[in-house]
């Protein structure tokens, strides 16, 4: 039997490995492996940390200042002894500090030692905590551009002790201090706060996230593929009133320098084995454009209730339906709908308007446009080649149009069954 003796220093979510060479037949290997634990927790009776601020109602933007109230209490009738606080500042602020230069001895010397900038630390020896002793220290920190804006910036202190360690934590609200455009780039270095192409988002559900809670109304995502997340019912939500652009490289300063057919912008379903029931999900008075929407399980587009605009869009490869929308005004341009498990676009609900302009549906298995109870009108567009599957399924199917539809300069051809399949309730 020998010693594994080489170690593998990369870690791979948590993992170890070991190179074990060649094994002889019947040869054993012995491995020896020591783990490490962090502090452990001290238990809340013997010892609480608390943090405030003086205005915990209002919102801070770059520039502004805060304070801190970090306070503890030993509960215990022992004292705790080696006691140390630290203050972990994310990104968007920190500790206004000023530096000296030393000419004689080149050093530089800090106003404030007990921080730390390159770690965004600030620390206080506190040494003995005596029997039921409590106390507290302020700390006031300045707001900076790095903080997300609209969103919250959580700010954390802990506290080693003989006893242990204790944890207290403070979300800080941050106004909407930029109302611009949120940029969304998985491959920027930056922020990750949305506010440049440098600084842009890597997850395209944290710009909507911003978006919905009031912070800006127009998203730009550069090219690249996106899911809304691991569940089923993950899904990208677009909120009320929020236009969502795709078809950047991510280096443009206005919406007409990009170019979606050359950067394409994917929003997928199908990026693990279960996939998304839906890809995209429209709020009211939104537009969705320069995107590739494929791989859902049920749509690739829904809105229910909602008025929306699709444009420069590809909807393909969804395993039902392309678009589905319910009780809802419907425009589309420039669209291409094409190989859809059921239809490429189906529409419904009475006194709704479906208008599709100079767009392009193919290969759908069942409808091309499928229409119930709405109101349709198609214009300079192809529909070639649906209802793959044959009859009962058509390139347009209209059944009881709250109006009279208005179908014209279109090619509608090679459809399996009838091109266009028309029946209403005698009212039209």
């Amino acid at each position: 039997m020998h010693i594994a003796g080489v170690v593998y220093e990369d870690e791979v979510g948590g993992a170890m490995g070991w190179d074990l060479g060649t094994l002889d037949p019947n040869e054993s290997v012995s491995i020896t492996v020591a783990f490490m634990f962090g502090p452990e927790e001290a238990p809340a009776d013997l010892l609480e940390l608390t943090k405030t601020i003086a205005e915990p109602n209002a919102c801070y933007s770059p520039g502004d200042t805060l304070t801190f109230t970090i306070a503890w209490e030993n509960k215990n009738p022992a004292p705790l002894s080696d006691a140390v606080l630290a203050d972990y500042l994310p990104s968007g602020l920190t500790v206004p500090v000023t530096y000296t230069f030393d000419p004689g001895t080149f050093e530089v010397f800090s106003s404030d030692p007990n921080y730390q900038e390159s770690g965004h630390i600030y620390t206080w020896e506190l040494g003995t905590i005596g029997p039921y002793e409590s106390g507290f220290v302020d700390l006031t920190v300045l707001v900076n551009e790095q903080a997300e804006p609209g969103m919250l910036i959580r700010n954390q202190a802990v506290m080693h002790t003989s006893a242990g360690t204790v944890r207290a934590s403070y979300d800080v609200p941050i106004c909407c201090w930029d109302e611009g455009i949120l940029y969304v780039n998985p491959s920027a270095q930056g922020e990750d706060i949305g506010t440049s192409w440098e600084d842009a988002y890597t997850n395209l559900q944290s710009a909507l996230a911003r978006a919905a809670a009031g912070c800006g109304a127009e998203i730009w995502v550069a090219r690249g593929t996106y899911d809304p997340g691991r569940s089923a019912e993950a899904t990208f939500a677009i909120p009320d009133g929020v236009s969502m652009y795709g078809g950047f490289m991510g280096t443009e300063a206005s919406r007409d320098q990009r170019h979606p057919d050359r950067y394409k912008t994917i929003l997928t379903g199908a990026a693990e084995t279960e996939r998304n029931g839906t890809v995209v999900t429209m709020g009211d008075g939104t537009i969705l454009d320069g995107f590739t929407v494929t791989g859902a399980a049920l749509y690739g587009i829904y809105g229910a209730g909602v008025d929306f605009s699709l444009e420069n869009c590809v909807i393909e490869n969804n395993e039902q339906y392309g678009l589905y929308s319910k009780n809802g005004d419907v425009i589309i341009g420039w669209c291409m709908f094409t190989m859809n498990g059921r239809s490429g676009i189906e529409h419904e609900g009475g006194n709704q308007t479906l208008m599709i302009e100079n767009s392009f549906l193919a290969n759908n298995i069942r409808h091309g446009i499928y229409s119930l109870n709405s109101t349709l009108t198609s214009r300079n567009c192809v529909i070639f080649n649906n209802g793959l599957i044959g009859e009962p399924f058509f390139g347009i199917r209209i059944i009881n149009p709250s109006y009279e539809p208005i179908i014209y300069g279109n090619t509608v051809v090679y459809n399996k069954s009838y091109g266009i399949s028309f029946s209403d309730n005698g009212t039209i």
